[in-house]
């Protein structure tokens, strides 16, 4: 049986394009090199109605949903009271998260001010997730089966507290999924429709093939999935080498090497040394 995951990030700054939604491809990345497949995906802006309308929708159809966002001090940082609102339980102060919030302030020799109380004000009934990284603490709160994971939208706090809370119980969670492994193949010299087509007819039962075009370069991740991390490893490394035979030539990297890394590689293993002269990219080069 699989598990469902979905992420919501929340911000009129996503929806209008001035930010970059990070969090969730930072999350994507983490998960899927977990074996943990990210569903759903769903962003929202500032407004109470469709943040409550979301949580609901996530509720629907998924096990777990982590939530991204909204969780400062400001008028337009919804999220708490759209959570109160969805679970039913209103907010509440909540003595751990406020002391957690006190103790930062304290560390770094400020006072905290009235309005960074509301950071503090949480759905009666939740979990408190210590934010060690930054003011608004996160909580856990479940509704009809499903968890929901609430995690403030800085990314590095995001980062932080996924690694912390959120993935722990996820793979724990999760446990009964078949186990996965998982392997970026970069090429270069082929454009994406040059390596679709080279791989075309290459399909094996359990595992999952992905194509992203990261210019100058075409990147594989492939994803494994049987009964064992063992079994899962050779079905991996079986369909790697598959793929190394249809791209010779053209896969530089299966270990997470950068182009620059794996030229230095060839380098060294032919003995041999590079030497550059320029004037005109500022250093770049070198």
């Amino acid at each position: 049986m699989s598990f469902t995951i979905e992420i919501i990030t929340t911000g009129d700054e996503l929806m209008t394009g001035l930010t970059a939604d990070g969090n969730f491809f930072w999350a994507g990345d983490l998960l899927a090199s977990r074996g943990l497949e990210i569903a759903y995906h769903t962003t929202v802006g500032d407004y109470m109605d469709r943040i409550v309308d979301a949580f609901g929708i996530a509720r629907e159809r998924a096990d777990a949903v982590i939530v991204s966002g909204g969780l400062g001090p400001t008028a337009d940082d919804l999220t708490a009271e759209a959570a109160g609102r969805f679970f039913g339980a209103g907010l509440e102060l909540n003595p751990e998260a406020l002391a957690s919030i006190e103790e930062r302030y304290k560390r770094r020799g400020r006072v905290m001010t009235d309005i960074n109380r509301k950071q503090a004000c949480l759905p009666k009934g939740c979990t408190v997730l210590i934010n060690e990284w930054g003011t608004a603490p996160g909580w856990r709160s479940e509704s009809e089966g499903t968890v929901f994971y609430f995690l403030p939208g800085v990314p590095k706090e995001f980062r932080a507290m996924v690694g912390a809370y959120v993935l722990p119980e996820l793979e724990k969670a999760a446990t009964g999924r078949p186990a996965a492994k998982t392997r970026l193949i970069k090429t270069f010299g082929l454009p994406e429709s040059g390596v679709a087509e080279r791989l075309a007819g290459l399909e094996v039962e359990g595992v999952r093939l992905g194509y992203r075009a990261h210019f100058p370069e075409v990147h594989l991740r492939v994803t494994a999935y049987a009964g064992t991390e063992n079994a899962a490893e050779a079905q991996l490394d079986d369909y790697t080498e598959e793929v190394k035979a249809r791209l010779a030539g053209y896969v530089f990297s299966t270990n997470g090497e950068t182009m620059e890394e794996a030229l230095g590689g060839l380098l060294r293993e032919k003995g041999m040394k590079l030497a550059t002269a320029e004037s005109c990219t500022g250093g770049l080069i070198s």
